[in-house]
């Protein structure tokens, strides 16, 4: 199934680093992205682990800025399973509770982005525009889909905490990947 690569082998780049909370609480934050050959997504695991002596109350979020053509498309929309909400163009705001798989869709090129969540998240989705001013006034144009995933959680002094989500490609239609020459159209490039 999409975005379950569990026990796969692939390149990984692992990132590592001290923050500090509260101004005295120190987190080390390891993240690591996975790449699988001939497959089409990739995955990104977060640990955290509180360093510092007391608990600690955090929000972790993960915040994914994805460009398509046009966000007030009705070919173009998020995909939540088993949601249904008022506005689901990629230009929309909302929140939504639970996630745990959302798609960002594009039916004219084919395509279906999807992300899938180890741990459900609270979702954050809003519209990334900038303002221009034209013979007709101030404009607002959308340049792309914001998505933020945000866990709450506590962490007791030298506890840690996994956060992970998979990221895949896939024809909107049938699920098989695009082919290359229409990732080409859309400005992307095989590798």
């Amino acid at each position: 199934p999409a975005g379950d690569h569990r026990g796969r082998e692939g390149l990984r780049a692992a990132f590592r680093r001290i923050v500090t909370v509260d101004g005295e609480t120190p987190l080390l934050l390891e993240k690591a992205v996975t790449v699988f050959a001939g497959e089409d997504g990739f995955s990104v695991s977060y640990n955290i682990k509180n360093r510092g002596g007391r608990a600690a109350d955090l929000s972790f979020a993960v915040e994914l800025n994805l460009a398509f053509l046009n966000g007030y498309e009705d070919g173009r929309y998020y995909d939540i399973p088993g949601r249904d909400f008022k506005e689901r163009h990629l230009a929309s705001v909302g929140t939504e509770k639970e996630v745990e798989r959302v798609s960002l869709v594009d039916r004219r090129r084919n395509l279906r982005l999807t992300l899938a969540f180890e741990q459900p998240a609270l979702l954050w989705r809003m519209p990334v525009e900038t303002i221009s001013l034209s013979e007709a006034g101030l404009e607002r144009s959308y340049q792309q889909s914001l998505l933020l995933a945000r866990w709450d959680f506590a962490l007791e002094a030298g506890e840690s905490r996994a956060v992970s989500f998979t990221l895949d490609c896939a024809a909107a239609e049938n699920g098989s990947p695009p082919a290359a020459e229409n990732l080409q159209a859309v400005g992307a490039r095989p590798v």
